[in-house]
């Protein structure tokens, strides 16, 4: 069988003793220096290239301590953002209880709280049922609460509450009797006298393309107070109306979107929208989030876009408002989905209203 000799220790016998093998090592440790030396000075390790490499440690330092600042800085503004959105949250909410603590907010409160009472059949009931006017889904309710804004961010929030501001509850009565109930928004605030947009629905009869006879509107501020409504413009064409309100206070406003360039449908992602609208008592504001359905709406008005928003004839004429705070549509209601008229067909109407008095 042949010797195995270990590499490395071709010199060395095996009778070599330990101390001059390591006397050995001691006297090659200076060569292999030497030939450390000689492989840098190959790689081109010289004073250039150690000044182009503190340069480049020094411009990557930068970068990292600029994107430490970006984020502090987008800390700093959601932070803030924040801030914002709780004290609008309390401001509200301040209002609200000042208002339940009035008498009319106790007169409200009276009137709004269901009182529980023991069944009676049908056929000894000695008044007649009241002719309730059909919601969709469940309730009038399932149009959806602020409380869906809470999986949204602090900046959406934040932007539909102060949209909520400018969005009223409407009623329509011809004589005594109930028409139509539904949301408007409030565009424009000239000489003492408020314009509020909204669906034809609001004053027509029922299937019938033809505004009601002896008609009597009522708007509903968010603060509760009730403000008689006369109809300025009306085509139902568009489904489109035009409420005049008179006030002598100072009405907030919010106008609709020209920007055609939102309904891209084109993009990989659909855009994030949310319908709000407002139930015709105090401080009853209800929010649906849901996206832009890239397809038309089944009506016969070609200019109808689609969203996924869950809303109830309550929020009809209510706005549709984007994620950067922009109304860009009116709502409508089907049994399937949610269409809507575009912000900026809404603008060119209301442009013939203002020029022609008619479209």
């Amino acid at each position: 069988m042949e010797e195995i000799i270990p590499v490395g220790r071709e010199h060395v016998s095996p009778q070599t003793p330990l101390t001059e093998v390591i006397s050995t090592s001691e006297t090659t440790s200076g060569v292999d220096e030497l030939c450390a030396g000689d492989f840098y000075n190959l790689r081109g390790v010289d004073d250039d290239t150690k000044a182009s490499k503190k340069r480049q440690l020094r411009m990557r330092e930068e970068r990292i301590q600029n994107r430490r600042l970006k984020k502090q800085r987008k800390r700093r503004e959601a932070q803030e953002t924040v801030e914002r959105a709780l004290k609008l949250r309390e401001e509200l909410r301040q209002n609200r209880l000042d208002f339940e603590a009035s008498v009319k907010g106790r007169e409200d409160e009276f009137y709004y709280t269901p009182r529980w009472r023991r069944a009676v059949p049908v056929d000894k009931v000695k008044k007649p049922l009241p002719d309730f006017e059909w919601i969709p889904y469940d309730s009038m309710d399932e149009f959806g609460r602020v409380s869906e804004l809470k999986h949204t961010s602090w900046r959406v929030e934040e932007l539909t509450l102060q949209l909520a501001k400018s969005i009223v509850g409407l009623e329509s009565y011809s004589g005594n009797k109930h028409l139509f109930s539904c949301s408007g928004t409030i565009v424009e605030y000239l000489m003492g006298t408020g314009y509020v947009v909204t669906s034809a629905s609001l004053v027509k009869w029922p299937h019938q393309d033809k505004q009601a006879d002896q008609l009597k509107i009522d708007v509903h501020l968010p603060s509760g107070e009730v403000l008689k409504g006369s109809v300025s413009n009306v085509d139902f064409s568009y489904n489109i109306c035009v409420v005049e309100v008179p006030s002598t206070l100072q009405l907030p406003t919010k106008r609709f979107s020209a920007d055609t360039r939102i309904f891209n449908f084109y993009e990989r992602h659909p855009k994030d929208v949310v319908a709000v609208g407002r139930l015709c008592k105090p401080w009853s504001l209800n929010a649906a989030l849901g996206k832009l359905v890239p397809k038309r709406s089944q009506f016969d008005c070609e200019e109808l876009l689609v969203s996924s928003c869950r809303i109830s004839k309550r929020g009809v004429g209510g706005p549709l408002m984007d994620f950067d705070g922009n109304i860009i549509g009116m709502n409508f209601y089907d049994k399937k989905e949610t269409p809507f008229l575009p912000g900026f067909i809404v603008l060119k109407c209301l442009q013939h209203f203002n020029d022609f008095n008619a479209l």
